[in-house]
């Protein structure tokens, strides 16, 4: 019996069970996902050994090295951190910088249960989470916090409007969550911030997006609050 011969009702039975099948396989990548995200890849060893190279361990009674991270090296402790499963920690680079120089890491957990990411910078002695606990920790905290501090990407984030212009890279600063759509104007992607782990609306310029390739990309930061709460439910 050809294809034209099928009756519309084996037809539609046809097509739902191929649907169903396509829904039971996304499920399945769904949750093969969620064992390895939730897998720990590294070891404590491999993840100290690595974090050693980013950021060396001082001798015994000594303080570390002082010096200004660059990004890229924050993304690099973000990877460490959510390979060793602490997917929490990866989202907060630079207070994990800080409390891993003074000796507190575990200390950041505090901060992950009070919903404080890398935007709260800098803390005072006031706001500064229990979490950091004695007196020298928490002035070296204070202290050290100052050579994590990129004063750009906040600036991005600062009230003052419905829109911001990026003329750089907007990879830098935010991680794409979905593709929203495109027309004359350009791309839209939902993003969110590396920074305040905050959601947004950013569009590309045709421009942009022919240009990515150079390296250069003139980006357009839509906040508007509608369209970020938008983002925040659809996640």
């Amino acid at each position: 019996m050809g294809a034209k011969d099928v009756p519309p009702a084996e037809h539609k039975r046809i097509f739902q069970k191929v649907v169903d099948n396509v829904d039971r396989l996304k499920d399945a990548v769904i949750s093969t996902a969620a064992v390895i995200s939730t897998a720990a890849v590294i070891s404590t060893a491999d993840f100290y050994q690595g974090l050693d190279k980013i950021l060396p361990r001082p001798a015994p009674g000594m303080l570390p090295l002082l010096k200004r991270y660059r990004d890229a090296e924050f993304e690099k402790i973000a990877s460490f951190c959510k390979m060793y499963n602490h997917d929490a920690w990866g989202l907060r680079p630079r207070t994990f910088v800080i409390l891993h120089m003074i000796g507190c890491t575990d200390a950041l957990d505090g901060f992950v249960a009070e919903n404080l990411s890398d935007f709260a910078l800098p803390y005072t002695k006031e706001n500064l989470p229990h979490a950091v606990r004695g007196t020298k920790a928490r002035a070296l905290f204070l202290d050290y916090q100052n050579y994590v501090l990129t004063a750009h990407a906040a600036d991005l984030e600062k009230d003052g409007g419905g829109h911001q212009h990026v003329e750089r890279c907007a990879d830098e600063f935010f991680w794409v969550v979905q593709y929203l759509g495109s027309g004359g104007f350009g791309e839209v992607d939902h993003v969110t911030s590396k920074l305040s782990l905050n959601h947004y609306a950013r569009s590309e310029s045709l421009e942009a997006v022919r240009s990515r390739r150079t390296g250069r990309q003139f980006v357009f930061l839509k906040t508007n609050s509608r369209l970020s709460k938008r983002c925040s439910t659809d996640i």
